[in-house]
């Protein structure tokens, strides 16, 4: 199969994908798939161009088609980097310097008598400079998506076929076109076909993984603070306080309670008691929250803490640090204060308890702390 038959399958194949996500629907399409569509239109056209100078002057269709294959791969890196994470004001500008740029040194050179080898050096040079931020997004967290590894991968394959052709063009001594049928340009546009094959199956996929997870954390997760709802915090603690007892591993579970917070609502209104939680929550995730602990909301203004440890000097730290971060500024010059009941079981073997037995013990931990003064702890051992 000749590179002109591949490039007039992968037009005809963009088409038919462009046609399929528009099958899809317009209105369910979220803003990257859409730019993913548009960047396929770009290419349609680009292959198009290119191989129309089997009719109007090659350079014509050499410098507009390297123009929209350009602006297709740096919409199609950005789309698919959008759907990673957001992107800044230096991404973008970096796509469209690269883009605009290196076209604009592509139509210098070729309109200066450049041999085709030089141009498809110079193509393929910009064309790699386009891609590689893209990989690193995709491959940066391997455990959070394997579809998203799987396109990391593809996109590789694609910088790898454009760095190989741009050195077979730079020091084979021949003067290739972009039809000459080198294990470079062969690899190059073979890849391109499986890229425009896989790639859209891959992105619909990520998208639908991506939204699953979503629908997961907002199903799992307290919309306001984001920490774990109390239907969800209880089914991990159930689970965990299970497996301590199977291994008799000591653990503590600990209660917060925001003081007097229904005074912060009524005196300065519940958009800064919202902002009260949410910087509770934040301090709480950020400064003692461990990846084998499980935090959440447990109703209201309480919010609840298991944690695979007895050590009290480390409870003792824990009510330190959000004591001094309460007295921070949570909502401008506003501060305040948590009470914290805390209820350390010793040896879960010998005595298997429930969480609500737990907790029960953490309320009336909770209730010594408070007489005892605002910001106070009291620890129980169970």
């Amino acid at each position: 199969m000749d590179n002109a038959t591949i490039m007039a399958l992968l037009f005809l194949g963009y088409v038919a994908n462009i046609l399929f996500f528009l099958a899809y629907g317009r209105k369910e399409i979220e803003e990257a798939l859409k730019l993913h569509i548009f960047s396929m239109g770009l290419f349609v056209v680009s292959y198009v161009l290119f191989l129309s100078r089997l009719f109007i002057p090659e350079i014509v269709s050499a410098i507009s088609g390297t123009f929209f294959s350009f602006a297709g791969l740096a919409l199609e890196m950005f789309a698919l980097v959008s759907m990673k994470e957001p992107v800044n004001r230096r991404l973008k500008r970096f796509l469209a310097a690269i883009s605009l740029g290196g076209w604009a040194v592509f139509s210098v050179i070729a309109l200066a008598g450049a041999t085709t080898s030089q141009r498809i050096v110079v193509y393929s040079l910009v064309a790699s400079l386009l891609v590689p931020y893209t990989a690193k997004t995709f491959l940066a967290k391997p455990r959070d998506s394997k579809m998203g590894v799987a396109i990391g991968i593809l996109i590789l394959l694609l910088f790898a076929s454009l760095i190989a052709r741009m050195l077979e063009s730079l020091w084979s001594g021949k003067d290739m076109t972009i039809f000459s049928a080198t294990k470079s340009q062969v690899a190059f546009y073979v890849v391109q076909f499986i890229y425009m094959l896989l790639s859209n199956t891959g992105i619909i996929l990520f998208s639908k993984e991506k939204a699953d997870q979503q629908l997961m954390l907002a199903a799992t997760h307290d919309a306001l603070t984001g920490a774990l709802n109390r239907g969800a915090f209880e089914n991990f603690a159930v689970s965990a306080i299970s497996a301590y007892a199977r291994n008799d591993t000591p653990y503590t579970v600990m209660l917060f309670d925001l003081d007097d917070f229904k005074r912060v609502n009524d005196t300065h209104g519940h958009h800064v008691g919202d902002l009260v939680l949410k910087d509770f929550a934040a301090a709480a995730a950020r400064e003692i929250v461990s990846e084998r602990d499980h935090f959440g909301r447990y109703g209201g203004d309480e919010f609840i803490l298991i944690m695979r440890t007895v050590d009290e000097a480390a409870i003792q730290r824990i009510a330190e640090r959000l004591r001094a971060r309460s007295q921070g500024a949570a909502a401008g010059a506003f501060t305040y204060t948590v009470s914290t009941g805390a209820t350390r079981v010793l040896s879960p073997k010998d005595r298997p308890l429930t969480l609500e037995e737990v907790t029960i013990s953490c309320d009336r931990a909770m209730y010594e702390a408070k007489v005892s003064g605002a910001g106070r702890l009291a620890i129980r051992d169970l």
